[in-house]
This record gives C-alpha cells, structure tokens and sequence, in this order.
C-alpha cells in the first residue's frame, strides 16, 4: 500500500510535469505563430497611423519623420502606389526585397480594399512580411500603402531556447523533487501522528494528545482528535460512575429485602406486627428499585436516536394541578403548603406525558429539598411566545459551584445527599426532556435560602 506522503510527492512532480510540457508547447512549439501574429498586430497599427496621416493630408515633413520611425523600427520599406498599380513612391533608405513578386499582393489589396497580410521568402531565403492597407477617402481607394519588412529567422532562436530549457527542466525537476519530499513529509507528519493517536484510543488509552503545530485545517483536525479524545475519556469516565452509582443504589435495597426476607424465613415464631412492618420495608425497598429502574430506562430513551416526541397542544394549567394532586400524599406529610399561580387555559406545543414528567420531577425534587411546614411555589408566566414554568423552594439551596453538576446523572448535591434519598436521575431527565424540546432552562439558588427552577416551552400557535 503507498503512503500518502509518496502519493503527495508523487502528485506534486506530475504538477511540475504539466506545468513543464505547457512551457514547452508555448515557447517552442506556438513560438513562432506567436511571434508572426504580434509583428502583425504591430505593423497593422503602425500601417493604419501611416495611411490616417496621409487622408489627412499632412506636411510632407511630418510623413518622412513617421518613415523614418517605421525604418528605425522595423527595418520597413513603404511603397505607395496608385489604384492602377503604379508606383508613386518608394522609401529610398530602405533595401529593396530581391525576389519578391509585390503585384499579386498589390492586386489583392486594390480589389478587396482592406488591409491585407501575408509572409513570403525572398530568392535569397529571408523572410519577408508584407502587409498592404488602401488608403480610401469618400468610399473611393485613392492609393495603396505596402510595408514590407525582414523578419528575423527563428530557428536559430528556437535551438537556443530548446538547449536553455532542457536545462532549466533538469534543474526544475530535480529541486521539485526534493521540494516535493520535504513538503510531503511535512505536510503527512500531522497526519501520521493523529493516525497514531487514533490507534492508541482505539486500544483504550485516551489520554493521548496530538501536538497542535499550525492553525491550518491540520492542526484543526489535531484539535478535534484532542477534543474528541477528553470527549471519549468523560464518556469513560461517565460510564464507570453510572455503574457504580447504580451498583451502590442497588445494593441497599438488595441488602435489605434480602436480610429481612431471610429473617421472615429463619426466625420462628415472629410476631405479626413485626412480620408486617418488614414486609412493608421489602415492599417499599422494591418500589425503590422498580422506580430507579424506570428512571434508567426512561433516561435511556429519552437520550437515545430513535425518540421522537408526541407534540400536541394542551393546557399547561390544567398538568400543573395534576401533578399537584398526584403529590398531595408526600405534601401533607412534611405538612408543605403548594401555591400556583397560573392563568387558566394557557395552550402549549409540546409533549403532553414528557412535560408532565419534567413538572412531575421538578415539584418532587422540591419536596424533598424543603423544610417541614414551608412553602412551594408554582408559576406559569405568559411571556409573548412562550410560558415560563417556575417552581420555587426554600430548602437547603445549592452552592454556586455544584449547580452546573446537578443535571448530570447520579449526581447529588453534598447539601442534600446526606439528608434525602434519591437515584439522582430526576434532574437528568429533565434536562434531557427539555433539550428535546429545545427549551431554555435553568436553575437559581443560594445555600439556605431555597432554589428556584425555571423553563420555557412554546406556546400553542
């Protein structure tokens, strides 16, 4: 298999190869074409100036100074001759071209009355260029202007050039492909190093980090195998706490359906009541872990790719009192009082069962972090588009530094863990909730003051 540094310093020669052959085939091959069509173009130019000059009748003077510019020039001959073919002039300082027949170019420009090129040889081998422009005044050819000038030979100029460049491309070719080494092993050496990295955190070690040596889309993508590298290591990190969280929150209740169970089975002759009060303890220890069980799976859908939520409008009002009455029970035992304050009939876009859930968590959690005989308060706002939902404790609070932590799974604050069970999913799977829904939400506290929930979620259009 080739590397990608030979393919790189590969592509880069044929690159200098191309640019090479295109060199040539313009410099030696078009040379000459190239050359004839400019001295055309010039003398074409120049030939047009000469025959405005003399429609316009200027001073002999200024007509011989334009002449003798043209010889300076070009080397170049005018001959001036009337629509009959006779010659009226002729510039005297100039050669004459042996050899060339003029009267069949003469002819063709008389009888096309436009400005005509063409190349011929002499009988002594030179090149020549003519090129004849009829001087017209009132749609009638009064003259015809032929310039004739020597053209330069081009072979000996195109074997020079030839040696010269087979030269030059040995030189070119030789540094390119060393330039082409060093800037292939430059440009692959990022690449190698991430594939590197990428093997280790393949093997499970994901600490590993890519040196980031540019700003260029290479050294993006070393930033991004870094970040997916502390990303990976998080997910790791996430997952051995998820299990032994869950494997802490497991073993108590196992511990102690199992130990009473046992008791009910060994000890003979227990009394009713207190056969009765350990029944109750399994029962109410299975509960626990058939609700953590379904707040794992539930958290586990929410967050899965294949969720999909049931919109629908509904009253948030009417699910507020709803969600009051269910928590009646767990309110009059702590002797808590639960004020809501919402306008009645406030229509809503969204998951009926999941904002449930979400006002369901959020009221619970509050109960569990209040004191006995305070109160709960919860508000459904009307903001313009959106109903922000708040319920509002005066619990133990939660430190500043703990807040951003507290929607994670498993987690629970160091000011309530101590105090109140619970499986530490309630607050993930609100979030998780409502980033489904992309609602805003969030949390203000302050340590012995309370905290006050909130979120925002799309009123019914």
């Amino acid at each position: 298999m080739k590397s990608i540094s030979i393919k790189l310093w590969g592509l880069m020669l044929a690159l200098v190869f191309i640019a090479l052959a295109l060199i040539w085939c313009f410099q030696i091959v078009f040379l000459e074409s190239f050359y004839f069509n400019i001295h055309e173009r010039k003398l074409l130019t120049e030939g047009n100036h000469l025959v405005a000059m003399i429609k316009n009748n200027e001073e002999k003077y200024i007509i011989e100074e334009k002449l003798d510019e043209l010889l300076l020039k070009y080397n170049a001959r005018i001959d001036l001759y009337t629509p009959n073919g006779v010659e009226i002039y002729s510039s005297e300082a100039a050669p004459k071209m042996m050899g060339v027949d003029k009267n069949i170019f003469l002819m063709e420009v008389i009888k096309s009355k436009k400005p005509v090129s063409t190349f011929k040889e002499n009988r002594m081998g030179s090149s020549l260029f003519l090129v004849g422009l009829p001087v017209i005044r009132d749609n009638v050819m009064t003259a015809a202007v032929i310039m004739t000038t020597p053209v330069a030979s081009l072979e000996e100029t195109v074997d020079t050039l030839k040696e010269q460049f087979v030269i030059i491309s040995l030189i070119l070719i030789s540094v390119s492909a060393i330039l082409a080494y060093v800037f292939s092993r430059y440009f692959t050496k990022p690449i190698l190093e991430i594939n590197k990295a990428a093997k280790t955190m393949a093997e499970g070690n994901l600490s590993i980090r890519v040196p980031v040596s540019t700003k260029d889309e290479l050294g993006m993508l070393s930033s991004t195998i870094n970040h997916l590298s502390s990303q990976l290591q998080k997910i790791e990190q996430l997952r051995k706490d998820l299990i032994a969280n869950v494997s802490h929150e497991f073993k108590t209740p196992l511990s102690l359906i199992k130990g009473y169970a046992e008791t009910m089975r060994d000890v003979e002759n227990i009394s009713e009541e207190k056969r009765y009060k350990q029944l109750n303890i399994i029962i109410e220890e299975s509960d626990k872990l058939n609700h953590m069980i379904n707040e794992i799976l539930d958290l586990s859908q929410i967050q899965s790719d294949y969720y999909n939520l049931n919109r629908t409008d509904f009253s948030i009002s009417d699910t507020i009192r709803a969600v009051v009455n269910r928590l009646a029970y767990h309110t009059e035992n702590k002797n808590l009082r639960i004020e809501v304050d919402c306008m009645d009939a406030l229509l809503i876009y969204a998951d009926e069962k999941r904002i449930e859930q979400v006002i369901y968590n959020l009221l619970n959690n509050a109960i569990n972090h209040s004191e006995q005989q305070s109160s709960i308060f919860i508000r459904a706002i009307d903001h313009g588009s959106v109903i922000v939902v708040e319920i509002e404790d005066h619990g133990e609070g939660i430190s500043q530094e703990e807040i951003p932590y507290i929607w994670d799974r498993f987690y629970k604050a160091k000011e309530a863990s101590a105090k109140h069970k619970g499986s530490g999913l309630g607050l993930a799977i609100v979030k998780s909730i409502l980033e489904a829904h992309k609602a805003n939400f969030g949390v203000e506290s302050e340590i012995g003051k309370g905290s006050k929930f909130w979120f925002e979620i799309r009123k019914s259009a």
